[in-house]
C-alpha cells in the first residue's frame, strides 16, 4: 500500500525506511566514554535486513574491499540465524566488529547497493556490527558459563573426603 492507501506500484509491498541505530542521549554521553550508538536490537536488525533486495548480481559485494557475501549474511539475519550470519562474514573478514564500525561503507558497499538508486541503501555496516556484537556476546556468555562450571567442579573435588 502506498501513502494514499492504494497498492504500491507493481503490487509489491513497499520497503521500510532505513533504520537508525539507537544511541545515548547527549546528557548521558558527556558523562562516559562508552560508544554513542548502542547498535541494533534483533528486531531493528531484522527490519533493516528485510530491506535487502537479494540481487542476483550483488553490486554491494563488488564494492566491498574484502568481498563479504553481503546478501548471504543479510539473508541469515532475516532468518534469525545470527551466528550463521557471523560465519558468512568471517569467511572473508576476520574483523567484522571493527569493520562494522570504522569501514567507510557509505563510500564502498552501500554506494554500490542497488536500493540506493531509489532510496537510502541497506545499512550494511550497521548490520555487520550487529552480527559481530551478537557473536561476541554469545562467546562471552559461553566463556563465563564455562568458568562457573569449572569452578563448580573444583568445589566438588575440594569437598571430597580423601582420608578414607
Amino acid at each position: 500500500m502506498s501513502a494514499s492507501g492504494k497498492p504500491a506500484k507493481g503490487g509489491k509491498k513497499p520497503r521500510p525506511p532505513r533504520q537508525d541505530m539507537p544511541e545515548q542521549a547527549p546528557e548521558e554521553r558527556v558523562k562516559n566514554f562508552l560508544e554513542v550508538p548502542y547498535g541494533y536490537t534483533p528486531e531493528l536488525a531484522a527490519l533493516e535486513a528485510s530491506r535487502c533486495l537479494q540481487c542476483k548480481k550483488p553490486a554491494c559485494v563488488a564494492g566491498c574491499p574484502v568481498a563479504v557475501d553481503i546478501p548471504g549474511f543479510i539473508a541469515r539475519i532475516v532468518e534469525g540465524d545470527y551466528l550463521g550470519a557471523a560465519r558468512v562474514i568471517k569467511s572473508t573478514n576476520s574483523l567484522p566488529a571493527v569493520c562494522g564500525r570504522v569501514c567507510p561503507q557509505e563510500e564502498q558497499c552501500e554506494t554500490a547497493c542497488v536500493l540506493s538508486k531509489k532510496q537510502q541503501p541497506v545499512a550494511i555496516g550497521r548490520l555487520e556490527r550487529f552480527v559481530a556484537d551478537y557473536a561476541r556476546r554469545l562467546a562471552e556468555e559461553k566463556a563465563q558459563k564455562d568458568v562457573h562450571e569449572r569452578w563448580r567442579m573444583y568445589e566438588q573435588l575440594a569437598s571430597l573426603d580423601y582420608s578414607a
